[in-house]
């Protein structure tokens, strides 16, 4: 299982229009992150929490494929 924010498109979208609550956004690639970090701050969001880690269901580390 994976969540991944990329650069933060729905991220944005929702953050706009919430009106109560919290999104907490991850993003475990550096440069989506990057990205996604400055695009919740250019849009003065907040009620988002940009995180730069990944999720999985196993305790595990792994490599991060990057194209």
């Amino acid at each position: 299982m994976g969540v991944g924010a990329h650069i933060g498109k729905y991220t944005i979208t929702v953050g706009r229009k919430l009106i109560e609550g919290k999104i907490i956004a991850i993003e475990p690639e550096p440069d989506n992150f990057e990205n996604l970090r400055k695009n919740v701050s250019l849009n003065r969001l907040n009620n988002v929490t940009a995180l730069n880690i990944a999720t999985s269901d196993k305790n595990d580390m792994i490599t991060l494929l990057q194209d």
